[in-house]
Parts: C-alpha cells; sequence; structure tokens
C-alpha cells in the first residue's frame, strides 16, 4: 500500500480497491459460503474412519468451486460495462483485468480448504507468497517508474496466480496421502449438505461477509473515490496488524471432538493467549497507525 500509494492519486487508488472488493463481492456470494461447513464435515469424516464419503465431498465441493470461478470470472469480463454504467466508466477496463483473481482464489481456497481440513499447516505460507510477489511485481514497476494502476492490479493477479501454484504442491502431495486407493462412496454428498444444514446458515454467514466489500462502494456512492482510498488505507493496516493474531483452527477442533478433556485445553489456551495478544496487538495499532495515515493523506 505504501509504495502503491506513492504512485497513484487518491482517486486511482480509490478505484483500485473498488475492483478489488467487486471481485471479493462476486466470490463471496457465489463461492465462499459453504467453507467452513464443507472443512469441518471433510475433518469429522476422516477422523471417524470414513474416507471414502471425505474424498466424494471434496472432489463434489472442488467441482463446484472451480467451476464457479470460471463462470463468475466470465461474468466480470464481459459483465464489467454494466459496473461501470453504474458507478463510473474509469472502472470497466480494471474490472476485466483483476477478474481473473476470481478463479485463481478458487483453485488456492480448495486446496486450502483440503489441507485444513486434514491439519496440515503446508499452506499457511501462500499469504505471504502472494503479498511477497506483489511486492516484487510493485517494486519492480516502481522502479522502471512505470506504476500506474493497471500495473498494480496486473502485480495483484500474478500474485493471486503464484499463492494458487504454492498451495497446490502441498495439496496433490497429500491428496495423494490421505486419498490413496480409496474409492468415493457413490451418493449425493453436496445434497446430503444442503438438506443438513439447509441453505440459511451459510448464507447468514455469507450476507455478514459481504458487508466488507460492499462497504467501498457506498462510500463511493454517497462521498467520493478519494474518500474509498483513505477507507481502504486504514482498513488495510488494522488488517495487517490483525496478521499478527493466531486463529485456532476450526479443522483442529474438529478433529478432537471426540476427547472433551483435549478439546476443552485446546481451546481454554486458545482464548487466554489470544486475548491477551490480541489487547498487545490493539495498543500498537492505536499508537501507531493514526501517525501513518496523517503521512500518508495529510
Amino acid at each position: 500500500s505504501f509504495l502503491t500509494l506513492t504512485a497513484l492519486s487518491g482517486r486511482e487508488y480509490g478505484l483500485y480497491q473498488l475492483a478489488l472488493s467487486a471481485v471479493a463481492l462476486v466470490s463471496i456470494l457465489a463461492i465462499d459460503i459453504y467453507d467452513r461447513v464443507i472443512a469441518n464435515d471433510i475433518s469429522r469424516a476422516l477422523a471417524e474412519a470414513k474416507p471414502g464419503d471425505a474424498k466424494r465431498l471434496f472432489f463434489e465441493f472442488a467441482a463446484f468451486k472451480v467451476g464457479a470461478g470460471l463462470l463468475l470470472t466470465g461474468f466480470l469480463l464481459f459483465g464489467a460495462d454494466f459496473i461501470a454504467g453504474w458507478y463510473s466508466s474509469d472502472i470497466a477496463a480494471l474490472v476485466r483485468v483483476v477478474s481473473f483473481v476470481v478463479v485463481f482464489d478458487a483453485i488456492r481456497s480448495v486446496a486450502s480448504l483440503f489441507l485444513g481440513s486434514v491439519v496440515s499447516l503446508r499452506a499457511l505460507g501462500a499469504q505471504a507468497v502472494r503479498e511477497s510477489v506483489k511486492f516484487g511485481f510493485i517494486g519492480w514497476f516502481f522502479l522502471a517508474s512505470s506504476l500506474d494502476i493497471r500495473n498494480v492490479l496486473l502485480a495483484t493477479v500474478i500474485s493471486s496466480a503464484a499463492a494458487s501454484l504454492y498451495v497446490l504442491v502441498p495439496f496433490m502431495q497429500e491428496y495423494r496421502a490421505v486419498f490413496r486407493g480409496v474409492a468415493a462412496r457413490r451418493f449425493f454428498a453436496l445434497k446430503e449438505e444442503l438438506k443438513h444444514y439447509s441453505i440459511w446458515r451459510p448464507l447468514r454467514s455469507a450476507v455478514s461477509q459481504t458487508a466488507t466489500p460492499i462497504r467501498p462502494w457506498l462510500i463511493g456512492v454517497l462521498l467520493n473515490t478519494e474518500a474509498v482510498g483513505i477507507y481502504t488505507f486504514a482498513t488495510n493496516l488494522f488488517s495487517f496488524v490483525g496478521q499478527f493474531m493466531p486463529v485456532l483452527s476450526s479443522s483442529l477442533l474438529a478433529w478432537e471432538v471426540s476427547n472433551a478433556e483435549r478439546f476443552r485445553y485446546i481451546f481454554a489456551r486458545a482464548m487466554k493467549y489470544s486475548f491477551a495478544l490480541g489487547v498487545m496487538l490493539a495498543l500498537a495499532g492505536a499508537i501507531f497507525v493514526p501517525p501513518l495515515v496523517q503521512l500518508f493523506f495529510p
């Protein structure tokens, strides 16, 4: 964000964030609805020695997510003019460039979901790879004096593809180790998931998640594009600080659900240390974030 802000105006940075928000909104509504539910059920099936059920559920969900990612990428490519007609003509070309992030993120999400289900930590570096590649390309464009909004979006797409490739290698290794010689049970796994959970529970989660990508668009409509840049810069700083906060994996708890004593121990320790670290990060953010916002948006 710091390098980007040195090369882009406040309005250009706002347009960049609006394009990313459009992609995030589409992904949440159509791709990320059932992730936590599916990951937990795959973990539970493996823990209960039902690998055939787990394989079938994963296969169906992976096909759905990647297929939806391809369709939504096409929707953004060919529907960008609709967004431009509603907001601004400048946004159409930017949405087309960044639309490929949808399918790359769908692939990465599928691989990460499986690795999380088998309690593998090998996908944890994906975000670091993504940010490092993005920073490298933005830095290269910056040194070459060619850093503009299109190249920033291009760096975003390339970094998303790199993170997907990074996760696919351990995914294929773990998939072969877990499902080698396992025949998927013949049944409609996603239909059973819908019966068990109904559409309303994950839909509630999706609606709550849409608040984040919708908010920049509301700010842009009610205020202006520059205000979007200021808002997203502040929230990105907050998210950066929050990345130092460890998150207890729900898949790990699913593996330990049969052992009540160990389940309570893990949960209690996670709550204790998360609270202490959260307080320290909140204090650090309150001290250092306001001066940074004033530095870049005087």
